[in-house]
């Protein structure tokens, strides 16, 4: 998704969109057992992944590029 709307440039690094996405996970307990809890987020955990993005991202100024 963060590919598809064009957000990883150098303001905004794959490394930071990964860990918004880990740190917005809620705990799995078993990891082997429950994998595919574990590479998925549920609605609250996305919405909490979004706001962490938008937290990295950088305003835009009224003149494009900041001087």
């Amino acid at each position: 998704m963060v590919d598809a709307a064009l957000l990883v440039d150098r303001d905004l690094t794959l490394r930071e969109v990964t860990l918004c996405f880990v740190w917005s996970r809620m705990l799995v307990a078993d990891e082997v057992g429950n994998f595919r809890k574990l590479e998925t987020l549920t609605f609250v955990d996305f919405v909490e992944a979004v706001c962490r993005l938008a937290d990295y991202l950088k305003l835009p100024t009224r003149y494009g590029a900041a001087a």
